[in-house]
C-alpha cells in the first residue's frame, strides 16, 4: 500500500476489500499452514512423523479447497476469462468424491473469548494471548472446513496359532507400510498375555480361541473416517496385499472387526 504498482490489490470498496482480506487469511490459515504439516513431518527424518504430517496436510486441504470451490462457484468478473477459479470443474478427490457442499460467509465473533473459539490452526502466541476479559476479533470457522481432534480408529481381535507368531508379525509390519502410505496414523499390533477366559463373555470365548492358538488385540488409527475409507479401498488394492490374503496365517472367519469414532483422546 505504500508503494503501489500498476495493479490495486487491495480494492477501494471496502466490502471488497474485506473479501480480498478475508480470502487473503483463508489461504495463510486454511493452505499454507496446512502444506506446513507435511513439511514439518519430512524434515524430521522419521518415517512415522512423516506419514502423519502428510495424513493431515491431506485431510486439512482437501476440507479447505471443497470449502473454496462452493465459494467460488458460479463467480464472474472481468477476469472471468483467464481465471481458473470460476470454470475450474469440481476436484474429485474434494467436492465430487465426498460430497462436501458451499459454506456460509464466516461470521464475527465478539463474544469473550473461551474454548471452542476459533483461532486458526496454530495456536495463538503465548505473549499474545488475551485474558478472560478480551473479545475475540478473529473469524469463528466456517462450515465446511472444521476440524475435529478425534481420529477414527479400526479394532481388530483375532485367534492366531501361537506357533504362526513370526510369521503374523511380518504380515503385520508389512501390513503398517502400506496402511500408512494410504493414509493411517499408526498401526498397533498387540500379543495376548493376561486375557482370561470369563464365563459368560471374553476376548478368547468371541473368537472360539482354539488351546493351540493366542489372542491379538490391534488397531489402526487414522485422522479421520474419509481418510479411512480411502485408505481401505487402496491398501486392498495393493499388490503386496495380495499374498497374505491367499495364504493368511490365522482363521479370518473368527477374526472380529469394526470401525469406531473416538469420543475421547486424553
Amino acid at each position: 500500500m505504500a508503494r503501489p504498482g500498476p495493479v490495486r490489490l487491495i480494492p477501494a470498496d471496502p466490502q471488497a476489500a474485506l473479501e480480498v482480506r478475508f480470502m487473503d487469511r483463508f489461504f495463510d490459515l486454511h493452505v499454507m499452514n496446512a502444506a506446513q504439516h507435511a513439511v514439518d513431518g519430512a524434515i524430521t527424518g522419521d518415517l512415522t512423523k512423516r506419514s502423519e504430517g502428510m495424513a493431515l496436510s491431506i485431510e486439512k486441504l482437501e476440507r479447505a479447497y471443497a470449502w473454496l470451490e462452493g465459494r467460488l462457484a458460479g463467480r464472474t468478473g472481468p477476469r472471468a476469462a483467464t481465471s481458473r477459479w470460476p470454470t475450474a470443474p469440481p476436484r474429485p478427490s474434494c467436492s465430487t468424491r465426498t460430497g462436501r457442499t458451499a459454506s456460509p460467509r464466516p461470521i464475527r465473533c465478539c463474544k469473550p473469548i473461551e474454548r471452542g473459539c476459533w483461532r486458526g490452526p496454530r495456536s495463538p502466541r503465548p505473549w499474545t494471548r488475551p485474558g478472560p476479559s478480551a473479545t475475540c476479533s478473529r473469524w469463528v470457522r466456517p462450515t465446511g472446513i472444521e476440524e475435529s481432534n478425534m481420529n477414527y480408529v479400526d479394532g481388530f481381535v483375532i485367534p492366531i496359532p501361537t506357533a504362526n507368531k513370526e510369521a503374523y508379525r511380518k504380515m503385520a509390519e508389512t501390513s503398517a507400510v502400506i496402511f500408512k502410505e494410504c493414509g493411517a496414523l499408526s498401526l498397533v499390533e498387540c500379543w495376548g498375555d493376561d486375557v482370561p477366559e470369563g464365563k459368560l463373555t471374553s476376548f478368547p470365548m468371541a473368537v472360539q480361541r482354539e488351546p493351540d492358538e493366542t489372542v491379538v488385540f490391534a488397531w489402526i488409527t487414522w485422522p479421520s473416517k474419509a481418510v479411512r475409507d480411502k485408505g481401505m479401498k487402496k491398501s486392498g488394492d495393493d499388490p503386496r496385499m495380495k499374498p497374505f490374503m491367499e495364504n493368511m496365517p490365522f482363521d479370518g472367519k473368527r477374526m472380529i472387526f469394526g470401525g469406531f469414532e473416538v469420543i475421547v483422546n486424553a
